[in-house]
């Protein structure tokens, strides 16, 4: 399998777009002026799953959070994920 100068140059992107992830959903939790505490509830009423602040934190840690998963955050937020064509 060989990498081509494209393949090379979006592995920065991926990455970056990971670590923000993390720090998005912070970012999100301090605009809603949630406490992971409160967000896990919150997160655990609406899908009828436990959510702990333990298991939340892990997965933010060590970036494991699904997309899907990542959605159904984002609306407990009051927030949609959506992807725009950027101009490059």
């Amino acid at each position: 399998m060989t990498c081509n100068q494209k393949d090379v140059n979006i592995i920065p992107k991926i990455y970056n777009l990971v670590m923000s992830v993390n720090e998005d959903f912070r970012i999100l939790l301090i605009k809603e002026k949630l406490t992971i505490t409160e967000f896990a509830r919150l997160a655990s009423e609406q899908s009828g799953k436990k959510y702990t602040v333990f298991g939340i934190s892990q997965k933010l840690a060590r970036n494991s959070i699904k997309y899907d998963e990542m959605k159904f955050f984002a609306k407990v937020l009051g927030y949609d994920i959506k992807f725009e064509k950027i101009d490059e």
